[in-house]
């Protein structure tokens, strides 16, 4: 288990992580998420030990590590831009720490041999230059360097966001993959969301060196606990607290903060007797190929759902229909009316 005991950083006096008490399981894959400067990888900076807390402790077991070397931790670390040496071979970067230790060459080509396996690098590519690499073969080669090392805690800092969309769905699949087989306890930091409840066992979503909310990626997006993480995560309906009485939730929910649904929590069928309906003009439809976006006025606010192209009839352009809405689904972070 990893322990982050009431962490401050500071560079001067800018606090980049305040008060951060963070605990996590041994095995699970556990992700960082959060936009640029939120404090993510400052966090997993501290872990690695490249950079040391101002107050704190951090705990790998029983162990305090907070002011212990890097290279003692039993941490290893991918970097976003893989941080790969150009002028050696695949090989020689797999290898790169075990000969800092001055192995025995056969142990070493063992476990070089080893991790390519591991990520799929075959061998008749261990003496290629990674200059003549692709960003996902450079991206194996980089975890390929960590594993070597047998790490307790493996690292991953953005190591998606170089590489093409299909590339990095594909590259995703294959981590998790991997972290299933290995039971290796990762820590992954990401700002994409679709990354993070993904591969996920558990998320912290962190907002100005703060974690708004830790939990599972389900608990994460239907369950969220604040405003920004009801924001970040996912596409959301936001009403504003003007326009509660405007679409009739008025009866509902307090009418002094702003009400959250997702697009999926609206629906075109009555699908509970407690569900509500609301008067909709249809205004623009996104087509997406499994699914169709729809935006909706509703007495002047808009609202979007999400429908399967499975078949069914969607609703036109202009058309006026009734659209239904779940009251338990909605979040509001005040009390409702009693």
């Amino acid at each position: 288990m990893i322990r982050f005991n009431d962490i401050q950083i500071k560079y001067g006096e800018y606090v980049a992580i305040d008060n951060l008490n963070l605990e996590i399981n041994e095995g699970e894959f556990f992700t960082m998420l959060g936009p640029s400067g939120c404090g993510k990888t400052t966090t997993l900076r501290s872990l690695v030990g490249f950079t040391y807390p101002t107050k704190g402790q951090i705990f790998i077991g029983d162990v305090d590590v907070t002011k212990m070397p890097t290279e003692k931790r039993g941490v290893s670390i991918v970097f976003q831009s893989y941080a790969l040496f150009p002028t050696m071979n695949v090989y020689e970067n797999i290898a790169f720490g075990l000969t800092l230790q001055k192995l025995p060459k056969e142990y070493i080509d063992k476990k070089v041999r080893e991790a390519a396996a591991k990520v799929q690098i075959v061998p008749e590519k261990l003496f290629n230059n990674v200059s003549e690499l692709s960003g996902g073969q450079q991206q194996r080669v980089a975890i390929a360097r960590a594993l070597v090392l047998n790490p307790k805690i493996l690292c991953l800092d953005e190591p998606l966001s170089n590489l093409d969309a299909k590339l990095r769905v594909e590259l995703r699949n294959e981590l998790k993959k991997l972290q299933n087989e290995l039971k290796i306890t990762t820590i992954y930091v990401t700002h994409d969301q679709e990354e993070a409840l993904t591969l996920s066992d558990r998320i912290a979503v962190f907002n100005k060196g703060k974690i708004e909310q830790v939990g599972t990626p389900q608990e994460i997006y239907t369950e969220s606990k604040s405003p920004f993480v009801c924001e970040f995560i996912g596409e959301i309906n936001k009403i504003e607290p003007e326009d509660i009485k405007v679409i009739g939730l008025d009866k509902y929910f307090l009418k002094k903060s702003p009400l959250y649904f997702r697009l999926e929590n609206l629906s075109l069928e009555r699908i509970k007797d407690s569900d509500i309906e609301l008067k909709a003009i249809v205004e623009d439809i996104e087509y997406t190929g499994i699914f169709s976006k729809i935006t909706y006025d509703v007495n002047g606010v808009k609202i979007r759902n999400i429908e399967k192209n499975n078949g069914k009839q969607l609703p036109k352009l202009k058309d006026e229909i009734s659209l239904y809405l779940s009251l338990e689904n909605v979040m509001q972070f005040g009390e409702k009316n009693e």
